[in-house]
């Protein structure tokens, strides 16, 4: 094939060539560039390894925005176990910020007793916020402990236990809750005492060390921890140990939006949480101390006004394909100053020793 014409379009192309080849006989090859590519190799394979993890994973971000929502419920999802204390005194009371209890929140809230092992004990009973009905129930197996399952929802408030009855063969006892109407305490609702009617339990040892659960404030979402999932008594500040008192949690609740990459949103809630325990004295003491601290759980919450939306992205095949192309040109462009300067050192040395060095 002969040469192309200067002033063909082959040859045209060949003036703007800017990758010019050389001759193999002009070639130099060395050991130190030898242990530089493959150096340079196996970092650029590290660069890719990596570039192709951040290419497939999932990359969220966090905005806050001012929540502008009205007339929101909330879910509340509450197991909470009490170890040492009788099933018939527990009760459930959902309360507004000013005090005021909502008997009329939807829930599904269950009472488990358990034996000492743990083990459940019977069925589960369905708790009643609203004012249990007197006709006889048939009896029930006694339990040494107590657990408390709660799906609910309200627009903010607390929580707290305390209740009355114990249950027998064919009349339980109520422990100082029964009344001409209601004599028989044979279920866990019955003889129904509210947590601030505590003049029945004077004589009595209320102790409110619990574990819980799970304690979440709506459905879960890629990356959500519940601080208080898996939390217990003892880890509070001044509880456990056989203490009897008052365990106060108090929750800053955030209201959040998550959004993953097919679109599809979860609405849900996180919150943070300070812990406090204030022992109680004893029930039968003066009337000041006694009535002032009363032994009990109570989740305190607060909703906050800013709500914070969590965004799901990936990285476009553009953006990944770019950063390849960087990844190769850079290391091929430092490894290639690298080995230049190697070997211009390796010929001084070599001019040194049989010195032709100036």
């Amino acid at each position: 094939m002969g040469k192309p014409q200067p002033g063909s379009v082959i040859g045209a192309l060949r003036r703007l060539d800017a990758f010019p080849k050389v001759n193999e006989d002009f070639f130099q090859k060395t050991t130190s560039g030898g242990v530089i590519t493959v150096v340079a190799y196996s970092f650029m394979l590290l660069l890719f390894l990596s570039e192709t993890r951040l290419y497939l994973g999932v990359h969220r971000s966090h905005e806050l925005v001012v929540d502008s929502s009205r007339g929101e419920t909330i879910a509340i999802d509450l197991d909470v176990v009490f170890p040492r204390m009788p099933c018939a005194w527990l009760s459930l009371d959902a309360m507004d910020v000013s005090g005021e209890l909502h008997l009329d929140v939807d829930h599904d809230v269950y009472k488990q007793r358990l034996a000492s092992n743990g083990a459940p004990i019977a069925q589960a009973e369905r708790h009643v916020l609203t004012p249990p009905s007197k006709e006889p129930l048939p009896a029930a197996a006694n339990g040494t402990g107590a657990a408390a399952a709660a799906g609910a929802a309200a627009a903010g408030g607390g929580a707290a236990g305390a209740g009355a009855g114990s249950a027998a063969a064919a009349c339980g006892s109520c422990y100082g809750a029964e009344s001409s109407e209601q004599p028989c305490c044979n279920t866990c609702d019955e003889g129904s005492v509210h947590i601030h009617d505590m003049s029945p339990f004077e004589s009595k040892t209320l102790d409110f060390a619990h574990k819980i659960n799970r304690l979440s404030f709506g459905p879960h979402y890629p990356g959500h921890v519940n601080p208080l999932d898996g939390a217990s008594s003892g880890g509070v500040a001044g509880g456990g140990g056989g203490k009897v008192g008052m365990y106060q949690y108090f929750l800053k609740v955030v209201p959040t939006l998550y959004v993953a990459t097919s679109n599809a949103s979860v609405a849900s809630n996180q919150y943070s949480v300070t812990e406090h325990f204030r022992e109680t004295p004893p029930l039968g003491g003066s009337p000041t101390t006694s009535t002032r601290t009363l032994p009990g759980l109570f989740f305190f919450y607060d909703l906050s006004p800013i709500k914070v939306h969590i965004l799901e992205s990936r990285s476009s095949f553009l953006h990944y394909l770019t950063n390849l192309c960087a990844i190769v040109g850079g290391v091929f462009a430092v490894s290639s100053l690298v080995d230049g300067g190697v070997h211009l050192g390796q010929q001084a040395i070599r001019k040194a020793r049989m010195g032709k060095l100036s």
